[in-house]
């Protein structure tokens, strides 16, 4: 794992049972094996890695990044991924099932659904 030092700082989000760890940091995600720290995957996103979003049960992670949305298993396959209109902003679980993604394009918000990445709705900001 290179660091390239431009874009967000690196972050981390720990998996539910503590056995696995992903750190997204430029345009990627790195995946590691805790019980023998060593590197299992390395995933390049669409976009610049912006932050985790917690998910409620902790067997996967969700990538918010410039130009979407993306859902890993900590193994680091990737479950689905979600491009956003134009650039994201922010990103945030709601009622357990669902994630909103505000962004700057037409709509302004985004509803996906957690399990299947399927697109929910599409709503006006204003």
């Amino acid at each position: 794992m290179t660091l390239t030092f431009y874009g967000i700082d690196p972050t981390w989000i720990l998996s539910g049972d503590e056995d696995a760890l992903a750190v997204g940091y430029d345009e990627r995600i790195s995946f590691v094996d805790m019980s023998n720290v060593t590197k299992k995957s390395d995933i390049k996103l669409e976009g610049r890695f912006y932050e985790f979003i917690p998910e409620p049960r902790g067997y996967s992670c969700i990538a918010l990044h410039e130009l979407g949305v993306a859902k890993f298993s900590f193994s680091g396959t990737e479950l689905w991924s979600v491009s956003t209109p134009d650039i994201a902003e922010t990103a945030g679980i709601v009622g357990g099932d669902r994630i909103v993604v505000r962004h700057q394009g037409p709509g302004g918000t985004m509803a996906i659904d957690l399990e299947s990445g399927r697109v929910c709705s599409v709503e006006s900001s204003s």
